[in-house]
């Protein structure tokens, strides 16, 4: 992800995007209370209920997730002529900068999940819905209102739950007309059969709905990759984007590449919803021109924070505003830094670490930092300060500011956190992060590695990286001082 995608993106106002989201719209409605016997009739808790709460589930979490991040959005959905209706209605119209229409089918009820909780402890769901398809005058009249509508508006959303709403001709009627207005479709789909989303840009299964449509067991990295390859050319589908839980996501690109995400949660709580804030969060990052790689990055950390929250939750601004610029802005002082590999550690991802002056970046660098990051998860880089380099390279050093030479590798895909240090070596700035590794050229022996004998006594390790002979800063330098 680029240092302009983040600039655009904390600079966007989100209140500008118009996203149109269709599909199945869902009750969630939460029964909580006390458990303190068992029924005589039968060998079940017995809930003292105390407080019903009701929370949009289906396109409305995600109208939720958006209206929450500042955005805006029209719903189009159908209720049934019940107070199930009556409460989704009133929900959605407190959601600010949201629209909606709410057709009303009195031959239909509306799709309503009841979960009795104790504690944090689920008890039961009980679900009332109707999964026929919605009849065809229905169908007609959303078909025309669509067609009518849709130039309105920056994307569109397919949040189908398999409750009716979507029916085959519907869905591909709507990315018909959203491909003829140029505009981009996002589908979060439902059942085995992806036909009914064909053509359509973006497509975000999780592993389950993934082995469904494939016909394939998606149980690790090579059977998904085999099945959204296999959905994504049968469907015509540009990007399929796959929700792996707290495996994180993995992003299936048009070139055949796929670029694997591990997951930001610091704890799964509750995976309810986690799919309606992806999409939410994926629409308004590219609905403000984010690149598709920034909005699956941003989206798999809103997946991250809700998961972490219970029941059906929504991120908020705030969440999406301090992960920018404490976990995306690479360049980040000790302190902070110390929080986020925190947070990298709970996650069991392998810490490496390497330092450097990194005057003029070049080949040889390339190279060496390109088997840093094949060999850990997280690569961290301790950049020298100006003054730390004029220590060691003398005066004229650098060629290159502290702030542009962190800024150069903050740029790199590879680097994941760059640190800038004043000590002439790193040991210092090591012992404080505790890295499984240490990189260093193979210029130099592995004795000679400052911080050898702390990372060994604790398990971790030192490797020597490729070394390109005659390609360095100082040689570079010399070479266009001198000609020679």
């Amino acid at each position: 992800m680029s240092l302009f995608n983040n600039y655009l993106i904390e600079n966007s106002n989100f209140d500008k995007i118009k996203i149109l989201c269709i599909g199945d719209i869902i009750l969630d409605r939460f029964i909580s209370g006390n458990v303190h016997r068992v029924s005589p009739e039968a060998p079940i808790p017995i809930l003292n209920a105390q407080k019903h709460r009701d929370i949009l589930g289906g396109v409305g979490n995600v109208i939720a997730n958006i209206s929450s991040l500042g955005a805006q959005s029209e719903v189009i959905s159908c209720i049934g002529n019940d107070s199930e209706g009556l409460a989704i209605k009133k929900l959605v119209s407190g959601l600010s900068a949201t629209k909606s229409k709410l057709y009303v089918d009195k031959t239909r009820i509306s799709t309503t999940k009841e979960r009795y909780v104790a504690g944090s402890q689920h008890l039961l769901r009980v679900d009332k819905e109707d999964k026929r398809d919605i009849n065809k005058n229905l169908e007609g009249k959303i078909k025309r209102l669509i067609k009518k509508r849709i130039s309105e508006f920056d994307i569109i959303i397919l949040s189908d739950y398999g409750k009716g709403f979507l029916t085959k001709s519907l869905a591909r009627e709507i990315i018909h007309y959203a491909k003829k207005k140029n505009k981009s479709i996002i589908v979060d789909p439902n059942g085995s059969d992806y036909s009914k989303y064909f053509g359509c840009d973006i497509i975000t299964p999780n592993k389950l709905e993934l082995s469904l449509a494939s016909k394939i067991d998606c149980h690790d990295d090579n059977s998904i990759n085999k099945a959204a390859k296999k959905i994504k050319s049968e469907n015509n589908i540009n990007y399929v984007l796959v929700t792996r839980s707290d495996e994180g996501m993995s992003l299936f690109k048009p070139s055949g590449r796929v670029m694997n995400l591990k997951s930001e949660a610091k704890e799964v709580y509750d995976v309810s919803g986690a799919g309606d804030t992806v999409v939410a969060t994926l629409a308004i990052i590219l609905g403000i021109g984010g690149h598709i790689e920034s909005a699956a990055r941003f989206s798999n950390f809103a997946a991250g924070v809700v998961v972490g929250k219970f029941g059906t939750a929504v991120l908020k601004k705030n969440d999406l505003f301090n992960y920018i610029s404490k976990y995306v802005n690479k360049i980040n002082k000790i302190d902070n830094a110390l929080e986020i590999i925190s947070d990298w550690k709970k996650n069991s991802l392998s810490i490496g670490f390497t330092n450097g002056v990194f005057d003029i970046l070049h080949e040889g660098h390339i190279t060496s930092l390109n088997f840093c990051k094949a060999n850990c998860d997280k690569l961290i880089i301790a950049l020298n300060s100006d003054n730390s380099v004029k220590l060691l390279k003398g005066p004229g050093r650098p060629i290159n500011n502290e702030r542009f030479r962190s800024k150069i590798l903050a740029l790199l895909e590879i680097v994941d956190l760059v640190i800038i240090f004043d000590d002439k070596n790193p040991l210092k700035i090591i012992k404080k992060l505790r890295p499984n590794f240490i990189f260093k050229g193979s210029d130099y022996s592995l004795n000679e590695v400052v911080g050898k004998h702390f990372i060994e006594s604790y398990g971790g390790k030192v490797l020597l990286t490729p070394y390109l002979k005659g390609k360095s800063s100082s040689k570079i330098i010399k070479k266009i001082q001198t000609g020679k």
